[in-house]
């Protein structure tokens, strides 16, 4: 009769653990708590990004003053882009820069194909 009393007690206290842990999850998994985890961790993956990225401004800048005070530059650059190379070909259309060496560059009107 005891062994009875005993398995018994111990699987209604198994169940209401069950219980408890399915009530727990079901809590969790609703559309509202899911959205409020969802915002709370968008809120914070924003706030990393923002402070990675002015992280990353603050060393940019510190890195280029060192680099000008180096080479012998003074002040900042003049075309606002600070650092960004100037290869020459930031006016050049597209089909200046896919001809071939020593033909002419075009005039901008479309051609016609007899004209070709």
């Amino acid at each position: 009769m005891f062994r009875r009393v005993l398995w018994f007690s111990i699987g209604a206290g198994v169940g209401v653990f069950a219980l408890a842990k399915a009530r727990s999850y079901l809590q969790r998994a609703t559309p509202k708590a899911v959205s409020a985890r969802v915002i709370q961790t968008g809120a914070g993956w924003s706030a990393s990004v923002q402070e990675f990225a002015s992280s990353v401004r603050a060393a940019m800048a510190e890195r280029e003053a060192e680099l000008r005070e180096a080479i012998g530059l003074s002040g900042a650059p003049d075309d606002g882009l600070s650092g960004a190379p100037d290869d020459g070909l930031s006016g050049a259309r597209e089909d200046d820069l896919s001809r071939a060496p020593g033909q002419p560059a075009s005039t901008g009107t479309p051609r016609r194909a007899a004209d070709r």
